[in-house]
């Protein structure tokens, strides 16, 4: 069993505003192929990815971004009505995709959670996170609701072990992002 998966397949990323054109520069950093879709004209230099002009709410261009075979969907629109609906259209489309959506209110993490998101990303959450990385000095990072990030110096156990060997994600049900 893989713990981390490359797809050489693009990530789509709906909505070209401040967050989607961020998470474009990411990508872009990593050299990780993408599909920025919107209706507004991209101002915004892609590197890796390719910038397709309609409506995220029509099959088509969802296919023609790429939905039915990427691994990943990150909805960044500024609407939490239709940051569920393409939730939810998404995961109709593709069952294996990873979802990452944005909400703006609190109020609606749930209602994106339960319309197939695996991740909700909000303002407040982000601030938390923020707050706690002062807090904790850096050594825990909240990145999204329920998902925390840690360093962990490997027991004596584990050295010369793959990670495969080692089991990790079955004994303890984390999963190992970096070495």
């Amino acid at each position: 069993m893989a713990i981390y998966f490359m797809s050489d397949k693009p990530i789509v990323v709906i909505g070209a505003g401040g967050v989607g054109c961020s998470v474009a520069r990411e990508l872009d950093k990593r050299g990780t192929p993408y599909s920025l879709v919107d209706v507004k004209e991209c101002k915004q230099a892609l590197e890796k990815g390719r910038f397709i002009r309609g409506d995220a709410k029509e099959r088509s261009v969802l296919e023609e971004a790429g939905i039915l075979e990427a691994p990943t969907a990150v909805i960044t629109t500024n609407d939490d009505g239709t940051n569920g609906y393409l939730t939810l259209y998404c995961r109709s489309l593709n069952k294996k995709l990873r979802i990452v959506t944005r909400a703006n209110l609190d109020r609606n993490q749930n209602a994106i959670h339960k319309a197939g998101a695996d991740f909700v990303v909000s303002y407040t959450m982000i601030g938390a996170s923020l707050v706690n990385n002062i807090l904790q000095k850096g050594d825990l990072t909240i990145l999204i609701e329920g998902l925390h990030i840690f360093r962990y110096k490997s027991p004596r156990a584990l050295i010369g072990k793959t990670i495969a060997q080692a089991n990790i994600s079955t004994i303890t049900g984390c999963n190992i992002i970096a070495l």
